[in-house]
């Protein structure tokens, strides 16, 4: 995310639209509206919440219904750029873009209650071993160790990278961007990391993301303002554990420097209800529509 005045409003220019990016747009257009110009840019048309993906597994919604397209997004001062991101020179504060220049971890309590839960409906866990290639032919996932496990349906978290853009830009080290822990301010001023390629601590989960966002968000603010903001990030987020069952946990997490804590709540049918309020509340939020309705699990 870079920040500059440019034609008597300021231009924020915010890469990559999830979770970090959405609220932190929202947030700066809630604030100052047209008096900003704030671009959002993303190579996807739409958003979609990650455990939304379990649901089409199940058949409780079918892919469409589970889209949030970009082009929905219509907030004072913010304009949605579809486009691949081809260069970032923090410098200058400059983007090239195919459409031109712009310019968790586990609890105790958590962890017990997923093992029990997996041997009471015949699960299997295997901690410690590596998928490291697919045979689509024979349906079968072949492991680090040798051996094979076969699959119906395969559902997979691919590897964490900063995109190659990222990496080119000349804003990692190791990888990653570093970043002021507390404000996510890189060394170039004007110039913020939030989400997945910022080198902060915390998991690389939507919901930490969104937390980048909000003191991002602020400090941004603060600047267009000509202030100043003590918000400080502290690493707080939640993530919520499908049982089946219509129940639904929620792990209460706090990881961020030294802090290390987390608290497995539930599960429970009222859970599975703030779930959904989590994804509706977003949908809202973001995008303006509403949230569709689930079944519950039968």
């Amino acid at each position: 995310m870079s920040v500059e005045r440019s034609s008597g409003r300021t231009r924020v220019v915010v890469l990559g639209a999830g979770f970090g990016g959405l609220e932190l747009t929202t947030r700066l257009s809630e604030e100052f509206g047209e008096e900003i110009d704030l671009v959002l840019v993303d190579q996807n048309d739409a958003f979609v919440f990650g455990f939304s993906k379990l649901d089409v597994m199940f058949g409780r919604a079918t892919p469409e219904a589970v889209r949030h397209p970009y082009r929905d997004i219509v907030k004072p001062g913010v304009r949605f750029v579809q486009s691949t991101i081809r260069a970032i020179d923090p410098e200058t504060r400059r983007v090239q873009t195919d459409a031109g220049e712009f310019p968790i971890p586990p609890s105790p309590s958590a962890s017990a209650a997923l093992l029990e839960a997996f041997a009471e409906r015949d699960i299997d866990w295997h901690p410690s071993r590596e998928v490291y290639e697919f045979d689509p032919a024979r349906n079968v996932a072949l492991l680090r160790d040798g051996d094979e496990m076969p699959y119906d349906l395969f559902l997979a978290v691919p590897v964490h990278r900063a995109p190659r853009v990222v990496l080119e830009s000349g804003l990692t080290k190791d990888g990653w961007i570093p970043v002021d822990s507390l404000t996510f301010e890189t060394s170039y001023p004007g110039v913020f990391a939030i989400g997945d390629v910022a080198a902060v601590g915390t998991p690389r989960a939507g919901v930490f993301a969104e937390g980048h966002a909000a003191v991002a968000a602020e400090h941004v603010a603060a600047r267009i303002r000509g202030t100043t903001s003590s918000a400080q990030y502290g690493g707080h987020g939640i993530c919520y554990v499908e049982f089946g069952g219509n129940e639904v946990g929620m792990v209460d997490v706090t990881f961020f420097g030294d802090k290390r804590s987390g608290e497995l709540i539930g599960p429970s049918a009222d859970l599975a209800a703030e779930k959904d309020q989590f994804g509706s509340s977003r949908a809202r939020r973001w995008f303006a529509r509403d949230w569709r309705a689930l079944p519950a699990t039968p």
